[in-house]
C-alpha cells in the first residue's frame, strides 16, 4: 500500500471515531438531561425521588435511536412502570405510557 493511501485511510479511519465519539457524547449527555428533568418532573409533582423509586432506567423508544424515555417503576406501584419523556419539540417532560406488569 502507497504511503499517500496509507494516510487516507488513517484519516479515513481518524474521522469515523471521531464522528462516533461525539455521537455517543451527545447521546449520553442527551440520556442524562432527560434523567435529571425527569427527576425534577416528579419532584415537582410531589414524589420522594431519593425513596419512592424502586427501579429506574432509560431506553429508546418507539424503535427510535434518537428518541430516549425514562422506565421508572415506584415503590408504591411496583407492577406499574411509568415511561416519561419530552413533548415533542419542547424540553418539558410528561408521562408517555404506563406499562403493566403480573404481580411479582
Amino acid at each position: 500500500m502507497s504511503p499517500l493511501r496509507k494516510k487516507i485511510v488513517l484519516g479515513l479511519i481518524i474521522t469515523f471515531v471521531l464522528v462516533m465519539s461525539a455521537y455517543a457524547f451527545n447521546a449520553h449527555l442527551q440520556k442524562r438531561a432527560l434523567e435529571t428533568d425527569t427527576l425534577a418532573y416528579l419532584e415537582s409533582e410531589g414524589v420522594n425521588t431519593e425513596t419512592a423509586i424502586e427501579n429506574s432506567y432509560i431506553g429508546n423508544g418507539a424503535g427510535r435511536q434518537d428518541f430516549y424515555v425514562m422506565y421508572i417503576t415506584l415503590e408504591d406501584t411496583p407492577t406499574t412502570t411509568h415511561l416519561f419523556t419530552y413533548r415533542e419539540n419542547t424540553q418539558d417532560i410528561f408521562l408517555f405510557d404506563t406499562i403493566e406488569s403480573q404481580a411479582k
